[in-house]
């Protein structure tokens, strides 16, 4: 659905267990899709979001008795999201399009597609029962996506230029449809359909894999040890990011070619083996063998 976005996850609060199930409606207007959302602050801005613009949004995410769901760890920190065709109706991609820059609003959402929408956040048993969750976000800036990749290239080092070159060659190379096989922020190309079912957060996954660099050359493969790759979806640090995006996009018995760019791979450091040098896109065939 959209570019990357970090959302770093506090604690899910025991305290909702007595939470109310339902938003009371006064104050909020209601769209026609059921999203019911209120106005706090308007802003200088003039520009309503567009189908493909990139937002840069501050928000928090809270149950209707305003007990934190979800928090940046720091003061102002930021998420940007692209405003994109697959957006769910009633969802907060469509609260953001009624927002101008500058704007500050409050969304109710049903936590259902909520939690749906977002699949990297895993929902604890003590908020099964939670019907709508509620979103304080303010706008803070709309770029189209020329403006926002601009915007990128004007901040890229170097070393992160020469990546992204040599990316977007190796794309050209296997003539891939950037608007079929770009999904959240790496490139998916299914290459075996599975039959099995989808993995969620929580499942224990088994896969076999080859890891290749943009030129050809082999760094990682579990063909090699014939041990294969186990790991809980949705627990930090075992995997990297881009690897999970996808997984999830996977069913058991499917084969995948994931094409990860350094941003969800190992980053400006590398890995700690050295093995993988710093601004790498990572290559990887994956087979999804097993849910467990």
């Amino acid at each position: 659905m959209k570019a990357p976005i970090y959302i770093v996850l506090l604690a899910f609060i025991i305290s909702a267990c007595a939470e109310e199930s339902k938003v009371d409606d006064a104050g909020y207007s209601t769209t026609e899709s059921g999203l019911q959302y209120q106005l706090h602050y308007l802003g200088d801005g003039e520009r309503i979001p567009q189908q493909g613009d990139y937002l840069t949004v501050r928000a928090t995410y809270l149950t209707l008795s305003d007990s934190i769901i979800i928090h940046p760890v720091e003061e102002g920190e930021t998420s940007v999201m692209q405003i994109n065709d697959a957006a769910v109706k009633g969802g907060m991609e469509e609260g953001l399009q009624l927002l101008k820059a500058g704007d500050s609003a409050t969304f109710v959402l049903d936590a259902n597609a909520f939690f749906m929408q977002w699949p990297e956040i895993a929902r604890p048993p003590w908020l099964k029962h939670i019907q709508q969750v509620k979103v304080n976000i303010k706008l803070l800036k709309i770029q189209s996506e020329k403006e926002y990749v601009e915007a990128i290239l004007l901040e890229m080092t170097d070393e992160e230029m020469d990546e992204q070159e040599l990316l977007a060659q190796f794309i050209d190379q296997l003539e891939l449809d950037k608007d079929r096989h770009y999904i959240d922020g790496i490139y998916y190309v299914e290459e075996r359909a599975g039959t099995g079912r989808m993995p969620q957060n929580g499942d224990i996954l088994v896969v076999d894999y080859e890891g290749h660099f943009v030129n050809g050359d082999l760094f990682d493969a579990t063909y090699d040890s014939g041990e294969q790759l186990e790991f809980r979806l949705g627990k930090e640090d075992q995997v990297i990011e881009g690897f999970e995006i996808g997984l999830r996009q996977m069913r058991v018995g499917g084969k995948s070619k994931l094409i990860i760019p350094s941003q969800l791979g190992f980053g400006s450091k590398g890995s700690n083996t050295l093995i993988v040098p710093p601004y790498t896109t990572l290559v990887y065939d994956v087979e999804l063998k097993e849910i467990q």
